[in-house]
């Protein structure tokens, strides 16, 4: 027994809402309705408590205690850097998608941009 149905389409009447996004230096994500994700810049805030967390592991003897426990902590610095820029990209991939229909991103090529040794920095923190 074989049964088929024929339903017709149904066009929605609710605008679609377009938008493009263009990633930068300065802003994560810059929208083409004009709002703008500002870049926190997490790494160089915490760039001067890893440099010396750095340090003091360096000068620790291989091996030791006081090494291993140095280590963890230059780890859960990383780490929390690391979270706070997933957090951050979530929310604002969350308020992209929640707030518009249809999102076009621009195609880059990161690994070119990171050639550039002046912004290649900048460039891996956004």
């Amino acid at each position: 027994m074989n049964l088929s149905v024929e339903v017709e389409e149904e066009k929605s009447t609710i605008g679609e809402k377009a938008v493009g996004i263009n990633k930068g230096i300065n802003s994560i994500a810059a929208i083409s309705d004009g709002e703008l994700y500002n870049n926190p810049r997490w790494l160089q805030k915490a760039e001067k408590k890893l440099k010396r967390l750095q340090r003091e592991l360096s000068r620790m003897k291989k091996g030791s205690k006081n090494r291993e426990k140095q280590k963890k902590k230059l780890a859960k610095l990383h780490e929390k850097v690391a979270n706070q820029r997933r957090d951050y990209l979530h929310k604002i991939s969350y308020n992209i998608v929640k707030n518009n229909d249809i999102i076009c991103v621009e195609d880059l090529q990161v690994k070119n941009m990171m050639k550039n040794h002046k912004l290649a920095k900048s460039i891996a923190n956004v």
